[in-house]
């Protein structure tokens, strides 16, 4: 008999070697992007998840999440970015059907820019309700100060349509502080 590496003993099974998920390259260099599975389609339909595991486990988890190295806010957030990674990865093996993990990444970069676009207009919202209030305070110059350093901050974002985005925005809403 033969033991697999996903455990169990099985006469014959074959074994399977999980290695590494992420490759060898520094952990720094990954997306935080790739952490993030949406909880939801554009639609709001989502399905619950509900198990049992061992309690080291759950430690773990909260440790993964205490760490603040990956940009896990909730257990949630862990457990979904875990079963996609697994899902994908027997996918890969050809364990089961590619369609869904086509489904699941099309719907999760659809999430994500509709989260990105989501937060740039209440950024922008927010810098501008703030740059307004000081303005009526006579604080041009805090407005100025503030307007400054959140251009700064967009300055060293990658290149790509969100920095593209916030520098028109700012031309646009700022034309008298930029």
């Amino acid at each position: 008999m033969e033991k697999s590496k996903v455990g169990g003993t099985n006469k014959g099974a074959k074994v399977i070697q999980f290695g590494d998920l992420i490759p060898d390259d520094d952990i720094r260099k990954i997306d935080p992007e790739d952490f993030h599975v949406p909880t939801s389609d554009s639609q709001g339909h989502s399905t619950r998840f509900q198990f049992r595991g061992l309690k080291q486990m759950r430690a773990m988890v909260g440790e993964a999440i205490q760490t603040k190295q990956f940009p896990y806010r909730t257990d949630s957030d862990l457990y979904r970015h875990a079963l996609i990674r697994h899902l994908r990865w027997l996918t890969d093996l050809g364990y089961i059907g590619v369609n869904n993990i086509f489904v699941i990444d099309a719907i999760s970069e659809i999430a994500r820019d509709d989260e990105n676009h989501q937060q740039f207009m209440l950024s922008i919202g927010q810098l501008e309700e703030r740059v307004r209030y000081h303005r009526r305070e006579g604080s041009m110059e805090v407005a100025k100060q503030m307007v400054d350093r959140v251009k700064e901050l967009i300055e060293k974002m990658p290149e790509g349509p969100w920095k593209t985005g916030y520098r028109k925005e700012f031309k646009k809403r700022f034309p008298d502080l930029v």
